[in-house]
């Protein structure tokens, strides 16, 4: 039996479909959602089952010696109202801490506790161990080159990207 021919509206999503994969965005995707994923994985086995992929991925914005929360939200790209409710909640599981900040009386300032400082030295191993595991995968010059190109162009879109 002959074939019929496609539709132009069957031609059309063809071209649709191929074109939403062929992209640099789709495997930019997939490596961001394994690298969060192995990311989790790792927190796992050190113990922080309390914590989700949206209170790992804001702590990293809370400088060393603390930020109020009107910043991280600005670095989160979050509403201050998200920021201060995931704030609540690390501050209940005895991550962060809320301090007066001391050049306006109003605000305050959100800092890391004891545990909240040990989470963050045990992220840096489990990148360190993901960093290597990638170097394994395409060899230490290609890893090199291509964190340096994949920096280069964060920074220009970055630069392009509306705020």
């Amino acid at each position: 039996m002959a074939k019929r021919p496609k539709s132009g509206e069957e031609k059309e999503l063809e071209a649709l479909e191929a074109a939403q994969i062929d992209h640099l965005g789709v495997p930019l995707w997939r490596a961001s959602r394994a690298y969060v994923g192995l990311m989790m994985a790792g927190y796992r086995r050190l113990g922080y089952d309390d914590l989700t992929e949206s209170h790992t991925g804001l702590l990293p914005h809370l400088d060393i010696d603390g930020t109020r929360i009107t910043t991280l939200a600005a670095r989160a790209g979050l509403t201050k109202q998200a920021i201060g409710q995931m704030v609540s909640e690390l501050e209940a599981r005895g991550y962060v801490t809320r301090v007066p900040d001391p050049s306006d009386a109003r605000a305050k300032i959100v800092r890391y506790t004891k545990k909240g400082r040990q989470f963050l030295r045990d992220g840096q191993t489990i990148k360190q161990d993901l960093h290597e595991r990638c170097r394994e995968l395409v060899g230490e010059e290609a890893f090199a080159a291509f964190a340096d190109q994949l920096e280069t162009l964060a920074d220009q879109l970055e630069k392009e990207a509306p705020d």
